[in-house]
């Protein structure tokens, strides 16, 4: 009933907005219109810049003014626009994104880049959101594939690359603040850009992030508040018409509180703790390109990160130093793009009570490599892209692991394309599939305390993909557009357990039962996606964007019991999504935007469906100053998105009320 309601509230609103554009019609020139997005140059599909629309991979691209009018303050908030991608809240602090099910606290099948340096975490085996905590205004755009991109990028790009592409340093911003306040917190920060000689620009950016802890649960007070600042710098350097230079560096500090269920070894019951755990990062990030003849380039690129952080439940520190070069050109129609890659990653840990691993540092290094060849086939409206991408790892038993990809895009007519894919892909082991050992359940049996412990091996193996997508896309008139992408997705060797029998134990007095995790599941999502763009007027927009998804053969994540319990974590699909925008400019200066997001139940978590409505109002009466006033969640004071899993608490999502306010200068 909720959700015929968002739906009709919705639709009245869209109307409305619709009836009365027709009266003036004056465009906001900040909206890419439907053709200018279809010509939108993007990068992560084929490491080359090719049109939106004769990408052969189910993308989507989130502009920084699809983010600004969505009213949206955070990384995984504007990934709900993009059809394909699971996010939950889990608390105030805390999220979980995916890309075609396997929904988790740690998503592994999921790369996340930032300016195409990798922010995966092989500690966990997946992305700490925290990481990616930058100010939306320093970003152009967010380009999301779905779909493997392991021949390009290597493993652990799955199920999806999310490439997160800051804007170029330009002298032309000045100094901008910003300030945004609401009813689960808000943001302050400041951006100064400035040049400092010919072709030569400087940008700094400071964040301070609040976000308000959930309300208490009866007599149970909630600890999820958080508190981060980040300073961010980038500088860009024309050296001559064919060679740019760039640079940047972050560094973060961040506090943050969650509730935790933790079981005490040797005793019955659970814990309820609140712990504090603080996270530091930082990173040197710097890329020089030079282009030759009118397709060639050569590229080099390295990073350096540093990331610590306390859990409470674990203690830990990663280093991470990356060297690349890229080289691509033309050659009688081909177009080649090479690369070679060498990774040293250091990860430091302190055992606890509930984690335990038999060695306090671990040190991998990943040598890798990539060719692509993109050609036309049998003619010119045929094109064909044959990829391979080799990995010689560490983490995995496998040796070197080979990842390919071949592509081919049919240019029917000059607004219709078709397209299709194959491919292979890996999620390499995490630190914990190798070494460690946790604790996952305590319960009781004839008055002693019973302990179910996971515990990893070195013979642990990287988990593969093989995928199959085909996809359509198309602009039949100059105001709409349309996406359509299905997929088949088979794993294998996909992390599980064997159970041990159970042993007698002593200080204290308990019984122990052993699981091994192994590479015993196999599983085959299918699914299919969309999403349509049209401009019924210069004035209105309106976005669709759905999914469906579903498992052939599930894992019964839903058993506590049994092997089952160290697998129950990430086998989690979203079965339907589907989101509304309508996007509408009052005037030349006023703005109205509403967005209705739907959630169907994930079953093996016991979350229900929810419909979730965000209405703005956004205001500009000269161009360097921007107001906003939205509320988030309109339906319901609060709704769940997530479960608690193994120790961390989820709590509900909270309706938010927020006002935010910009001046250049």
């Amino acid at each position: 009933m909720r959700t015929s309601h968002a739906l009709v509230g919705w639709i009245i609103g869209t109307v409305s907005c619709w009836s009365a554009s027709a009266a003036s019609e004056v465009a906001d020139l900040s909206n890419l219109s439907i053709e200018e997005l279809m010509r939108v140059e993007v990068t992560s599909v084929s490491r080359q810049e090719e049109h939106w629309l004769d990408a052969a991979a189910a993308v989507t691209v989130i502009t920084a003014d699809d983010m600004r009018r969505a009213g949206v303050l955070s990384v995984p908030e504007a990934l709900r626009m993009a059809p394909g991608i699971d996010v939950a809240q889990i608390d105030a602090n805390k999220w979980a994104v995916s890309a075609r099910g396997f929904l988790g606290r740690f998503s592994n099948k999921l790369l996340v880049l930032m300016d195409g340096r990798s922010i995966y975490t092989p500690f966990f085996g997946g992305v700490e959101w925290d990481m990616v905590d930058l100010s939306l205004d320093d970003i152009d755009r967010i380009e999301v594939i779905r779909g493997p991109g392991a021949s390009l990028w290597g493993s652990n790009a799955v199920n999806g690359v999310i490439n997160i592409i800051t804007r170029r340093a330009t002298a032309d911003d000045g100094m901008t603040l910003s300030a945004a306040t609401g009813s689960n917190g808000g943001l302050a920060e400041a951006r100064l850009s400035t040049q400092l000689a010919p072709g030569m620009d400087l940008r700094m950016t400071t964040l301070y992030r609040d976000r308000s802890a959930s309300p208490a649960v009866g007599d149970f007070i909630l600890s999820d508040a958080a508190e981060t600042v980040q300073a961010q710098a980038r500088w860009d350097y024309t050296l001559s018409p064919d060679t740019d230079l760039s640079l940047q560096a972050r560094y973060g500090d961040g506090d943050a509180g969650t509730s935790q269920l933790r079981f005490a070894t040797g005793t019955i019951p659970l814990q309820t703790l609140d712990v504090d755990y603080q996270t530091h990062n930082g990173s040197l990030h710097g890329r020089a390109v030079h282009r030759f003849g009118e397709t060639g380039h050569v590229s080099f690129a390295g990073y350096w990160t540093e990331d610590s952080r306390n859990y409470g439940v674990i203690d830990y520190s990663s280093s991470t130093k990356d060297l690349e070069v890229e080289s691509g050109w033309t050659l009688h129609s081909h177009e080649f793009v090479v690369g070679l890659g060498q990774r040293w990653i250091t990860d430091q840990v302190e055992s606890t009570p509930w984690l335990v691993f038999e060695a306090s540092q671990a040190d991998h290094d990943i040598f890798s490599g990539f060719a692509q060849d993109q050609f036309p086939l049998f003619s010119p409206k045929l094109t064909a892209t044959a990829g391979l991408k080799f990995e010689d790892n560490s983490y995995s038993s496998a040796g070197v692991e080979w990842q390919p990809n071949a592509r081919l895009l049919w240019k029917a007519t000059e607004h219709h394309r078709l397209w299709a894919s194959a491919a292979r892909a890996i999620r390499t082991p995490s630190l914990i599939d190798n070494d460690g050992r946790f604790l996952v359940y305590s319960t009781e049996a004839e008055g002693l305390p019973v302990e179910v412990w996971a515990t990893g091996s070195e013979g642990f193996r990287s988990e593969e993909l093989v995928a199959f997508e085909l996809g359509y896309r198309s602009q039949p008139r100059p105001d709409l557009s349309l996406d359509l992408s299905t997929f088949v997705n088979e794993y294998s060797d996909l992390r599980g357990s064997e159970i041990g029998e159970p042993s007698f134990k002593t200080d204290p007095i308990r019984i122990e039962t052993e699981l091994q995790l192994v590479n015993n599941v196999e599983i085959t999502v299918r699914g299919i996606e969309a999403e349509l763009r049209w401009d019924p007027t210069d004035r209105l927009r309106l976005v669709s964007g759905a999914s469906y998804a579903r498992y052939d053969n599930p894992v019964d994540a839903k058993e506590t019991t049994g092997a089952n319990l160290v697998t129950q974590s990430e086998y989690h699909v979203v079965p339907f999504k589907l989101n509304l925008r309508a996007l509408y400019d009052l005037n030349s200066q006023w703005q109205l935007d509403s967005a209705l997001y739907y959630v169907d139940d994930i079953e093996t978590l016991q979350v229900d469906s929810y419909a979730r409505l965000d209405l703005r109002l956004g205001w500009r009466p000269v161009s360097n100053i921007q107001a906003s006033i939205g509320v988030q969640n309109l339906l319901e004071d609060q709704h769940e998105e997530f479960a608690s899993w193994n120790w961390e608490l989820a709590q509900e999502v909270q309706r938010n009320i927020y006002g935010r306010f910009t001046w250049g200068f």
